[in-house]
């Protein structure tokens, strides 16, 4: 499932006290906000994927809403979720398999839901297509049909 559940332990007492976030974060996330608190500086010219927390973290000011991309091993399984929304896809050979989970009624994903919610699956898919061509290290035909 690509880490998309995995919970988040952050221990840094002197700058904040202990408690639970339920915001969506990514392991990309901590390269900006380590950058931050290491106080680096990253050049206009340098990209960085991920998204800086430190403003969440010092002052529970909440991040906006995003949608968080995930591609398993050689890309044959993608994900992106998308506040309410999680879209999987599994290339089986030539053929892609689509799933869709909603993640607040059903936040074990034991039911997909692609075929009740089309015009879901339909916009997802064009975004996780666009997130995929703007990735630098994306090689593989996501089945854009």
């Amino acid at each position: 499932e690509g880490g998309i559940r995995v919970p988040t332990i952050v221990s840094c007492p002197k700058l904040f006290s202990p408690r639970k976030e339920d915001t969506p974060v990514q392991i990309i996330d901590w390269l900006p906000t380590i950058g931050r608190f290491a106080q680096v500086k990253i050049r206009e010219s340098e990209s960085v994927d991920g998204f800086d927390l430190s403003d969440l973290l010092l002052h529970q000011r909440e991040i906006p809403d995003r949608s968080i991309y995930t591609v398993g091993p050689n890309w044959r399984s993608v994900s992106l979720r998308d506040r309410r929304w999680k879209l999987i896809q599994h290339q089986k050979g030539e053929s892609v398999i689509r799933e869709l989970y909603d993640l607040i009624d059903d936040s074990q994903e034991r039911h997909n839901v692609a075929s009740q919610h089309p015009e879901v699956v339909s916009r997802l898919r064009l975004n996780l297509v666009e997130i995929a061509m703007s990735d630098r290290d994306s090689v593989v035909d996501l089945g854009a049909e």
